[in-house]
């Protein structure tokens, strides 16, 4: 049977009981700011947002990709691939271009 034990308690509690058990071996940096700033609500796991559904998140240039996207044909080129551990990638996308 699996354990409950980890939904208990807030996300600082949590990682403070990680520190002193020793499975988390450095202090998070967002920690002390949370502890100094705490919300007035943590957040629960299990939370879900009001109204039922997470709000839609759109950008303006969204629209525009968009668009670009229903008027041109990307042909896909399987050897041009996007490496995601370089600071500066070789290849950008089409609509980035």
């Amino acid at each position: 049977m699996a354990s409950r034990v980890y939904q208990m308690g807030t996300i600082v509690s949590r990682v403070n009981h990680l520190l002193q058990t020793g499975v988390l071996k450095e202090r998070p940096l967002w920690l002390d700011v949370v502890e100094a700033f705490p919300p007035d609500v943590f957040p629960k796991h299990n939370q879900t947002p009001e109204g039922g559904r997470a709000p839609v998140i759109a950008y303006p240039e969204d629209e525009l990709k968009r668009k670009f996207y229903d008027n041109y044909v990307i042909v896909k080129q399987p050897e041009k691939c996007v490496s995601l551990f370089e600071e500066k990638p070789e290849v950008t996308s089409v609509c980035s271009r």
